[in-house]
This record gives structure tokens, sequence and C-alpha cells, in this order.
């Protein structure tokens, strides 16, 4: 016994194609909208990370006055006239730009990253991976240091 539309080489009606438009259209639509608010947020998040390249900064370790000029790309340019001045200039430039690279790096060589991904909120398995971080640095610095030792006779 056949049922009216299950016959061979019928093909579904309008409506159904119609549908399944529709519903692709709707989801092509709000992942658009879902990947453009994740952009818009992260692209927000980096702009305002960026430092203050702008002000004077007075410092008692500087013999005379310093100058960073940075370019279009970013780049600092230092012009200082004591040599000291200006690597104490280059560091400084150093930290404004890279400052939370060096901090999640010492956290990481500490074996201390839960505690930052313990604020966020994240999972319990970060405190294992940091716990077999510090063990295995702590190892490599203790092995290094009595390496060091007994090849300089101390």
């Amino acid at each position: 016994m056949r049922h009216q539309g299950h016959e061979r080489g019928v093909k579904p009606s309008g409506k159904v194609w119609r549908m399944i438009f529709k519903c692709l259209l709707g989801l092509v639509l709000a992942c658009s909208i879902l990947l453009i608010s994740v952009l818009s947020w992260g692209a927000s998040i980096v702009w305002r990370s960026k430092p203050d390249y702008d002000g004077l900064l007075r410092n008692p370790q500087l013999q005379a006055e310093v100058t960073i000029l940075r370019d279009q790309w970013g780049v600092p340019h230092i012009q200082a006239s004591h040599l000291d001045d200006a690597w104490f200039a280059l560091g400084f430039t150093v930290a404004q730009d890279r400052l939370p690279q060096l901090v999640w790096f010492k956290l990481l060589g500490q074996g201390r990253l839960s505690e930052v991904f313990w604020a966020l909120g994240t999972c319990e398995k970060n405190r294992s991976v940091d716990a077999w971080i510090s063990t295995t640095s702590g190892r490599a610095k203790d092995a290094g240091f009595s390496q060091s030792r007994s090849q300089t006779g101390l």
C-alpha cells in the first residue's frame, strides 16, 4: 500500500525547501552576529590595553632629559645624551610594551598560572599543571645548581 507523496521520484514540495532555506538563513545570520560581537569585543580589549605613549614622566635615576618618540608602527626611537639614560629608556619602553607578557611568563615559570585562571573561574585542572611545572622547574634548578657547583669546585 502506497501513501500519497512517498512514491519514488516525487520531489518534496516548495514549502519544505522554503522552510529549510529560512532555517539555514537564520543560522547563518545568528552565527554572523555572534562572530561580529566576539570580534568587536576582542578589538575593544586590545584597543584599551595599549599603554599611554603620550605624556611626561620624571625619574630621579636619569642624568639628563630623554625623549622617546614612536613612529607610525609604534617603534620607539630614543634620544638621550647619556648611555645609561638610553639603556634606562630602552628598558622602560620594553616594559611598557611587554609587561603583560613578562608577568605571564613569570607566573608560568613559577607554576602559578592557576592563580590567574582561578580568579577567572576556570577549572581545577590548572592547579595540577602548575604543581607539575613548579616541581619540574624546581628539579631543573636544583640539578643545574648542583652541577655548576661541582664544576666550579665549590
